[in-house]
């Protein structure tokens, strides 16, 4: 890949990146400045990307290993040094996350991954989903609208306790 790709590229899936992070709960700020550095560490370990198509993913994939790292080092300075209390809110759980993980787990495996794709992490547009799976645009309105409903269904249903046999009525 060229030096003028990976700049495309950059403009390109940067704001994805940012967007990304921000949803992982990183301020504006820290998300922008992790951004770049994924995509200083991407373009310097060009070598071990294995599809140039997934480019955008694996800067993502850097991206979210960065945050966890710098929530880990605030984690323990924070250990260290009480007085930044304000980094121990940041680091606390996404309660409402959990839940929408496990409401994931609970769709078909599709309706996850398209909902994974277009709205949660990959951040991609509608336009670049219909593009890869070659079908239309609205095929995939259609679909992103069917797996929204699902998920609204799952995460309104109670959650199956274990051993419990009987469906939930879900389609």
């Amino acid at each position: 890949m060229s030096r003028d790709q990976y700049g495309l590229a950059y403009q390109k899936g940067f704001r994805r990146t940012v967007a990304v992070l921000r949803r992982r709960g990183a301020s504006p700020e820290l998300a922008e400045e992790i951004a770049q550095q994924a995509w200083a560490r991407g373009w310097a370990r060009l070598a071990q990307l294995k599809d140039a198509e997934r480019l955008v993913e694996w800067v993502n994939t850097i991206a979210v290993n960065l945050l966890t790292d710098e929530v880990h080092r605030r984690r323990r300075f924070t250990e260290l040094s009480p007085a930044v209390a304000d980094v121990r809110i940041a680091a606390a759980p996404n309660l409402g996350g959990i839940d929408l993980r496990r409401a994931l787990q609970r769709c078909s495996p599709v309706e996850r991954e398209l909902i994974q794709t277009v709205v949660l992490y990959e951040d991609r547009t509608v336009t670049e989903v219909a593009a890869q799976l070659r079908t239309s645009v609205n095929a995939i309105h259609h679909r992103l609208s069917r797996s929204r409903r699902t998920l609204r269904k799952v995460m309104l249903a109670p959650e199956p306790r274990p051993g419990r046999t009987e469906p939930l009525g879900l389609s």
